[in-house]
């Protein structure tokens, strides 16, 4: 490849940047770092040291540092309950330390003599399909201000409104704002990692052999797992597994039962076309006998997804070798009256299995017989103990209640939480309530639609969970991201010199693809990606697709002399940016996104409206009561803050200011209702004043009365008295008005 000459301000502007972004990178990840509470020291000197060793690997070949986490990725997620410690999301901090030394590599191959290597710069190619490009990065996007806003939102503005953060409650379950701004942090994390993870996918995989590397490690770390699973199983269930699940179901080692059982839908098609890929015997042998004892692990597990998962794979395996079939079949029969008789006769055959079986399905729901609980059958195994207890429980709920209750009895409750995410969404439709807010607004949402039943839990669908956190922008863009890349797969597979050339490693794509498409199906039921393990193992899966297509196009389309353009030659680049009207676009979407989120952030999805809607009550800076000349008043902190009830459509509050130093150093007190400013007075001496506060019109009976001074002071430090509270100002008893 030729050198390309470029200036040398233009490398040291692009080291500068590159340096800075580096940084950036590490600064987050150091303080999210930082949040982490080690239980003993075994736990921190293992974290640390895996998270130094998959970073170094990383730095010195990028692939090798890739295959150790996909090789951890599903084994070290019940590290801390084996252990009895603190959770902590190793695996989380893992990519964390593989994406800081992707990015290394990156910088290693812009700067090694300034070209690159003979594959091209694969930077640029990625970019080049903005296709899916685009929308990944809107959906970051959105999601960064989704959660930016959302933490304020749980700081209660500070320090907009407070001189200080407060810990306060944020919903009638009684969560705090710093567990709640974690959680945001934490799903906003789990929300982009696997896009990360699909970027490091493309660019560091560049050759077939990378992929079934790839895979291969993939499926042999799940004999570890299984191992595991199966001692849970026979000897003892509450190693790695909580009281929750434990003598019930197992999780090997995955966070709970409910991962794994996501897994094993993603991972069963790929267990199958390895099986088909490989031609050796003894090859085919152990993934054989490894596919048997994950399927065992499956039925333990109890998981009635997996099961679904295993179902839909199957079939559609079966429906593609049943085509394969019917082609061989239709050309020999050409030749041949006895296959084309045969052919028909299985076919009928077949017909006539289908409508028996629908006319007894149909004939058992309108007999509607009881199923006595006497009658079903018991095992030792999850997952037919689930099966039946669901086939028994809707069919009987079916018989009382009709076909509709029958189905939501299957949903485990399921609606319930769909019902509110709905109704999040119907409020919130152009933002959504906050990146990982579901969990977090759901128990006021119960309240305000006086729901009997109030499960906390997730939204049960990965789909109107999105809805409800990031409203229609996210949803839209996370469908059209997975159309995009069910789209490419299928054009691939339609692609005429594809045909022609049919490669055995295309079965690893078709596996690959029917894993990505049960589980796009399955997260109707749940948003298991909510895991970091499952987001960042759906992503791997649709990574390596995506990889795949494109190392195959490259082979087949590159001539020997195409070469992509150098680093810092970027002819094209401009083409692969958004365009005027796309940054237009995207400026709008933004600030429509922005706005609504801020909007409801301010006013209903605010501590302190909800706390006057859902009754309870956030209590500060308030000291007790104290009287002087036959008044009565309470100081305050220099900030404090209640709940108290409206009684009239104007507030008069007696106010003083304390401060020996008034008459030198004025003070500014702001007032406000809810988190709207309705007031600001400037005192310069120390004698009372009525302030009288017009209350917006709200419709709501109680109100949060916030006071903040701008500057406070102690009588200790002015040697006054032995008081060492902090002061702020002297509020009277608060009266109320209609005039």
């Amino acid at each position: 490849m030729h050198n390309i000459y470029v200036p040398k301000s233009t490398y040291i502007k692009n080291d500068i940047k590159s340096f800075i972004y580096f940084i950036l990178f590490f600064t987050v990840f150091f303080l999210y770092g930082k949040t982490l509470i080690y239980s003993n020291l075994a736990i921190l000197f293992l974290v640390n040291t895996l998270i130094l060793i998959v970073f170094l690997l990383s730095v010195y070949k990028i692939k090798w540092g890739f295959y150790l986490f996909v090789f951890f990725i599903p084994l070290l997620n019940s590290l801390t309950v084996i252990l009895q410690v603190k959770r902590i999301d190793i695996i989380l901090f893992l990519f964390f330390s593989l994406f800081l030394g992707f990015y290394i590599n990156i910088l290693k191959n812009e700067l090694k003599g300034h070209y690159l290597y003979s594959h091209g710069n694969r930077t640029l190619e990625f970019f080049k399909d903005s296709e899916i490009t685009k929308p990944a990065v809107i959906f970051i996007i959105i999601s960064g201000i989704s959660c930016l806003i959302t933490i304020f939102r749980y700081s209660n503005f500070y320090p907009l409104i407070t001189h200080r953060y407060y810990d306060l409650i944020v919903n009638i379950n009684g969560i705090n704002s710093t567990y709640s701004i974690l959680w945001t942090i934490q799903f906003f994390f789990n929300g982009i990692i696997g896009l990360g993870l699909f970027f490091i996918i493309f660019y560091i995989l560049d050759d077939v052999k990378d992929i079934i590397r790839t895979v291969i490690i993939l499926l042999f770390s799940n004999f570890i797992f299984t191992i595991i699973g199966f001692y849970q199983y026979f000897f003892n269930p509450y190693f790695g597994n909580t009281g929750q699940w434990a003598y019930d179901r197992i999780n090997a080692t995955f966070t709970d039962p409910n991962a794994l059982g996501s897994y094993i839908v993603m991972a069963f098609p790929i267990y199958i076309a390895v099986i088909i890929f490989f031609k050796r015997w003894y090859l085919r042998t152990l993934f054989i006998f490894l596919l048997s004892t994950f399927l065992v692990i499956a039925a333990f597990n109890g998981s009635r997804s997996a099961f679904l998962g295993i179902i839909l794979s199957s079939f559609i395996f079966f429906v593609i070798g049943l085509l394969k079939l019917i082609k061989v079949i239709v050309r020999k029969s050409k030749s041949s009256l006895r296959l084309k008789r045969l052919f028909t006769v299985l076919g009928v055959i077949v017909l006539v299995i289908i409508v028996v079986f629908c006319s007894l399905f149909i004939s058992l729901l309108s007999i509607r017989i009881e199923l006595k609980d006497m009658y079903r059958p018991e095992t030792n195994i999850a997952l037919f103990n689930r099966i039946l207890n669901t086939i028994w429980m809707s069919y009987n709920v079916y018989r009382q209640e009709g076909i509709i209750a029958g189905l939501k009895s299957i949903s485990s409750e399921r609606f319930f939480l769909w019902d509110q995410s709905l109704e999040m969404f119907k409020d919130y439709p152009n933002s959504g309530v906050g990146v990982g807010a579901y969990v977090i607004e759901l128990p006021d949402y119960y309240v305000r639609s006086y729901g009997e039943v109030k499960i906390v839990d997730f939204a049960g669908n990965y789909y109107l969970q999105i809805l409800s956190e990031l409203g229609i922008p996210g949803l839209f863009l996370i469908l059209f991201i997975f159309y995009i890349i069910i789209r490419k797969v299928f054009t691939y597979f339609r692609r005429p010199e594809r045909i022609k050339r049919k490669s055995d490693h295309d079965w690893l794509l078709t596996g690959l693809y029917i894993s990505f498409i049960s589980m796009v199906v399955v997260l109707f039921l749940g948003p298991h990606t909510d895991f970091n393990e499952i987001q960042l193992t759906f992503w791997l899966v649709a990574g390596l697709m995506f990889t795949y297509i494109t190392i195959k196009e490259r082979a087949q389309g590159n001539k020997p002399g195409d070469k992509f353009p150098g680093v810092l030659e970027n002819k094209n680049n401009s083409k692969n940016r958004f365009d005027i009207a796309q940054r237009i676009s995207l400026m709008v979407i933004i600030l429509i996104f922005s706005t609504s989120l801020l909007t409801g952030s301010f006013t209903s999805l605010s501590i302190n409206v909800k706390q006057d809607l859902c009754s309870w009550e956030n209590s500060y800076g308030f000291y007790e009561e104290e009287s002087t000349n036959s008044r009565s008043y309470r100081w305050t902190n220099i900030d404090a803050s209640e709940v108290i009830d409206r009684q009239g459509r104007v507030m008069i509050v007696p106010l003083r200011a304390g401060n020996p130093d008034i008459y030198e150093d004025d003070i500014f007190v702001r007032f406000y209702i809810d988190n709207f400013l309705v007031k600001i007075v400037r005192l310069k001496d120390d004698n009372w004043r009525d302030i009288r506060i017009n209350i917006p019109d709200t419709g709501r009976k109680n109100m949060t009365f916030t006071v903040s001074a701008s500057r406070s002071w102690s009588p200790k430090e002015w040697k006054i008295s032995t008081d060492s509270r902090e002061l702020g100002v002297m509020i009277g008893e608060i009266r109320f008005t209609d005039g």
